[in-house]
């Protein structure tokens, strides 16, 4: 299977968190603003902060006032609020309020990440890896995915895992990218279904905070995971980065394909097909390689052709 480039996969991951879940049952609205807003005029950072947040969204996601929201937003940012600091940084990121900036989202980023906003510390490693709002450096975007991955960011571990298979920003080593990689995917499986993507986006993105958002970053960190458990199916099924063990490999090939990854069904398939790691069903194989081959795997679906042809039926000579 073949390891993705570093840049792409933390676009995927990148994305994951500009359109986290803003988890708006736990924010209040305007309505409800009053509360915050004598202290938030008397300077306190922590009402300007959560003042900006109630202008932000409705409760069915739709934009309340967001002009309102980055004024109190960028008060507590001015002051030294990390989470609002976050925050700036995706306003000047994503168009919402003014023009495309990545050197200015870079600024802002960087003070939230230097006050340990995990998140932060993925927007800013992403600026590294791809030059974007600061000098390309791949080995500074690996200290700051380090930073957040030490948090147990799963975003961060996923990237940093790619770092140490690819020998980007830091020595390659492929028995530390499976170490990344297993706690960000260990991580996900202890985690109740609907707090997955809260968890992973410790940070307030306000903006884009709609439904159809919510189900993206629910989306794109989820194909981060299964991507590394994909890989790390393969690294168990060569022997790279652990000891080689078939069983393993299927195991994590299976988790990954259960989530829609082709090379994982094409993978698992072919284990069901010659037994390998699992007991030989030809019936899983067949499954799996369809599903596979549905998706214009050409290996999947060579295979596939060889299973169907080993399908004997009920009274067949």
């Amino acid at each position: 299977m073949k390891v993705s480039n570093v840049a792409i996969i933390t676009m995927g991951l990148f994305i994951s968190m500009l359109f986290s879940p803003p988890l708006l049952a736990q924010f209040s609205w305007p309505e409800e603003a009053q509360q915050y807003r004598q202290a938030a005029e008397k300077g306190d950072a922590e009402a300007q902060y959560q003042l900006g947040k109630c202008w932000g969204f409705d409760k069915d996601g739709s934009a309340i006032d967001i002009s309102n929201s980055e004024k109190w937003i960028r008060k507590a940012a001015e002051q030294g609020h990390k989470d609002a600091q976050y925050i700036m940084g995706n306003y000047y990121s994503t168009k919402m309020l003014f023009q495309d900036d990545p050197v200015e989202a870079a600024i802002w980023w960087r003070k939230a990440a230097e006050q340990g906003n995990a998140i932060a510390q993925v927007a800013l490693g992403r600026c590294y890896a791809e030059g974007n709002g600061v000098a390309k450096d791949p080995v500074e975007a690996a200290i700051w995915w380090r930073k957040a991955a030490e948090q147990g960011n799963a975003i961060a571990q996923v990237a940093l895992g790619r770092c140490y298979a690819e020998g980007s920003g830091v020595a390659k080593d492929p028995a530390e990218a499976v170490k990344w990689w297993r706690k960000a995917v260990e991580k996900r499986e202890v985690m109740p279904q609907g707090a997955f993507g809260c968890c992973y986006s410790d940070g307030f993105f306000i903006g884009r905070g709609t439904v159809e958002a919510t189900q993206k970053g629910r989306i794109a960190i989820e194909e981060s995971i299964k991507d590394a458990q994909g890989t790390l199916g393969c690294c168990y099924a060569e022997g790279n980065g652990v000891a080689k063990d078939p069983a393993e490999a299927a195991k994590w090939w299976l988790k990954a394909a259960e989530l829609g990854h082709v090379e994982s069904q094409a993978a698992i398939g072919a284990c069901y097909y010659s037994g390998i790691g699992v007991a030989k069903n030809n019936e899983e194989a067949i499954k799996w390689l369809r599903k596979a081959a549905a998706k214009h795997h050409q290996g999947a679906q060579d295979l596939l052709d060889k299973a169907e042809g080993a399908v004997t039926f009920p009274g067949a000579q």
